[in-house]
């Protein structure tokens, strides 16, 4: 489902009356565990405990199986788990990026640094 410019509830309304997904379909549950994902980011929460994220995902389209659209999107590589929690692969890439930098500029002495800025 890929409707931008409008909420997920109308997204979602009109992908199962209209549009023919399936209210217990894979791409709607992949859908809504994205945008459970997307709105805990817009609140600052990077990543989410897979209990926590299955149940606002339940809460949100009341269906069970969410656990195969989280399998399917951690298989094409559009979120990441690390232990119990799952974060959009974006996100954990960004992450890891500015960890590295982060451990990189621990190293290099601090006359280098303020030379350099």
């Amino acid at each position: 489902m890929d409707f931008h410019g409008v909420g997920f509830a109308l997204a979602d309304k009109v992908a199962v009356t209209t549009a023919g997904y399936a209210r217990i379909g894979i791409e709607r549950k992949k859908a809504a565990v994205l945008h459970v994902l997307e709105t805990a980011e817009q609140d600052g929460d990077t990543w989410l405990a897979e209990k926590d994220l299955l149940a606002r995902v339940r809460e949100l389209i009341m269906v069970k199986g969410i656990d195969a659209g989280i399998d399917d999107l951690i298989a094409s590589e559009k979120i990441v788990r690390a232990g119990d929690l799952i974060a959009l692969e974006n996100t954990s890439w960004a992450e890891r990026c500015i960890a590295l930098a982060v451990l990189t500029l621990t190293y290099i002495p601090k006359k280098q640094i303020k030379e350099a800025v």
